[in-house]
């Protein structure tokens, strides 16, 4: 029975692995034009729409090329497989059985995917949003959300890779920063104010510091001479430390002498505390 010619007049063997090569160096030639289209599809797509629209679109961008990412591999994997075997009954078998052990060997891959598409339908946090991840609790930007990983860029602008399967809860962060109040009882407010202003001043500001400067928000009386010196600031997210620690023990320091109680450090959303007293319904 008469051989059908081999491409370029190669062996059969050597045919059939050039074959595969062409179908891997496809595959990777795709995978190069996504990564490099995803980002300038992204922001072509983001420009002069609201922040909302603009973080689902993003989000929708980035699960697409994800999902196209792991199509290419997949295909490719099938396809070279079917041109080692040589087609005909052999290359069907010899693809049923890639893709049974693919099967076997992905099904940590497979609950990630399946998490992934729970964040997705849940709408749990999208590309753009400010997150802290447990129980690893790293924190940064959702730079890419995909069907298996999530990725993050902490303020030191690290990529995290975090599997979704991984993922046991979720800490949002609507507003992308941190709001304190620093409460400070003094029978002398004058001086108090002072040595907050003295501390704004040497504070550093901008970027992953405060992101403004502390201040004297309120005065109020509180009985017994003594006045309640209510300091705001604001820090970015994982951040918290500067309030918590750098800022009541500076002030503590400078401003000991004169304070009638420690610090009292409080970050509260006022709209959420008054929901919550709305619904305790007290007599």
């Amino acid at each position: 029975m008469p051989v059908a010619p081999a491409i370029l007049g190669l062996p059969e063997w050597a045919d059939r692995l050039v074959t595969a090569g062409a179908v891997v160096a496809a595959a990777i030639v795709l995978l190069a034009v996504l990564a490099r289209l995803g980002p300038r599809l992204s922001d072509r797509l983001s420009r002069g729409v609201d922040p909302l629209r603009m973080r689902q679109r993003r989000t929708a961008i980035a699960l697409l090329l994800t999902s196209l990412r792991y199509l290419v591999v997949i295909a490719a994997i099938v396809g070279a497989a079917f041109a080692l075997a040589g087609g005909g009954i052999a290359a069907v078998g010899g693809g049923a059985l890639v893709v049974l052990v693919v099967g076997f060997a992905s099904q940590r891959l497979l609950t990630d995917v399946i998490a992934g598409f729970f964040i997705l339908f849940e709408n749990q946090y999208g590309v753009g949003d400010f997150v802290r991840l447990e129980p690893t609790g790293y924190t940064g930007m959702v730079e890419e959300l995909g069907v298996r990983t999530t990725v993050l860029r902490d303020l030191n602008g690290d990529r995290l890779h975090v599997p979704n399967g991984q993922i046991t809860a979720v800490r949002r962060i609507p507003r992308g920063w941190r709001s304190f109040q620093v409460e400070l009882v003094t029978r002398d407010p004058d001086a108090v104010a002072s040595a907050v202003a003295e501390v704004a001043r040497t504070a550093s500001l901008g970027g992953a510091r405060f992101l403004a400067p502390p201040r004297v928000a309120e005065r109020h009386a509180v009985g017994a001479g003594l006045t309640a010196v209510l300091v705001r600031a604001e820090v970015a997210p994982s951040l918290e430390w500067l309030v918590e620690r750098f800022l009541v023990e500076t002030l503590a320091a400078r401003a000991g002498e004169l304070l009638a109680a420690p610090p009292l450090v409080v970050s509260l959303d006022q709209r959420v505390v008054e929901r919550y007293q709305a619904g305790l319904a007290l007599p």
